[in-house]
This record gives structure tokens, sequence and C-alpha cells, in this order.
């Protein structure tokens, strides 16, 4: 996962859901990988793409996508997956989801 580092990705966890940013950290643990994302973003839900692949390559129609936290570290991460220039413009331009 080294690899990943400074790539802007879509990760999946098991407990905290789908986010989006730059790979600062990845570090094997006991309970799974850890990531460490700066510039991230939640995905709560979206419309427009049938699976976390289709968002990394093309984006989303519409959805709700959190506010961007400068950095979050996110704990049993089962799937990491790169984006698209395409993606990544459409991610970022979705408005902020917030109450």
């Amino acid at each position: 996962m080294k690899h990943m580092v400074n790539k802007i990705c879509i990760i999946r966890s098991y407990a905290s859901g789908v986010h989006f940013g730059i790979i600062h950290e990845t570090r094997d643990t006991l309970h799974g990988l850890s990531v460490t994302l700066k510039n991230s973003r939640r995905i709560h839900y979206w419309e427009g793409a049938c699976s976390l692949s289709q968002v990394a390559m093309e984006g989303i129609k519409t959805g709700r996508v959190a506010i961007e936290l400068p950095e979050i570290q996110v704990e049993n991460v089962i799937e990491i997956i790169p984006m698209s220039a395409a993606a990544i413009d459409n991610l970022k331009n979705q408005p902020v989801w917030k109450s």
C-alpha cells in the first residue's frame, strides 16, 4: 500500500464508511489496515454510480458528501481505489452536506 501514498483515493472501511482524500500514511496493525488521509471528505450516499469503482472513475451525479477534514485516521480499511482526475474534480465540487 505504500505505493498509494500522496495519491487521491477512495477508501472503504468496516466501521466508518467511505472517504476520499490524499493518502498520507498506511499502516498494518493488529486490527487491520489503518490509513491517514489529508483533505478528506466522507461520502454518505450517492446516485449515478453503481459501485465505488465507478465513483472512483467517474464521480457521482448527486449525493451526500460531508465537509472536508484536514486530516483523519481511518481504521479497518478494506479497500483503497485510486481516483481519476474527472472523479476527483466531480467529488471535490459536490456541495457540502450538513445541517
